[in-house]
């Protein structure tokens, strides 16, 4: 196990823990400003979306934290646990298709004629 693409995948889940926090802070001015936008606002599509973006956003801080567990073993000169590589294939594989929906369910608020 190669310590480089380890340091890649850890760094690269933890930036995107970091996106994911953005987007997911961002979410109620984002609301406000579709209310603002759309004639007829969909309240229970927007609370809908905004429950799996919330899903969303734990699994990927469990794999954020993850990839600081990782980071900690490289830092400590040990190879990260083979655990570790197991769970964070299951948790993004299961949080790509929660995205998947979560962009599906926030683009049916702006189009309501594709329910």
């Amino acid at each position: 196990m190669d310590a480089k693409p380890w340091k890649d995948t850890f760094s690269g889940l933890i930036v995107l823990s970091i996106i994911t926090a953005v987007a997911y802070f961002t979410g109620p001015e984002t609301s406000d400003w579709t209310k603002q936008v759309l004639v007829s606002f969909p309240q229970d599509q927007v609370e809908n979306h905004a429950l799996w973006g919330r899903i969303a956003f734990v699994i990927q801080v469990i794999a954020g934290l993850l990839g600081v567990m990782g980071w900690a073993s490289i830092l400590q000169e040990e190879k990260p646990d083979r655990k570790i590589s197991f769970v964070l294939i299951v948790l993004l594989i299961v949080n790509t298709l929660v995205i998947m929906y979560t962009a599906h369910l926030g683009g049916l608020i702006r189009r309501m004629d594709l329910m």
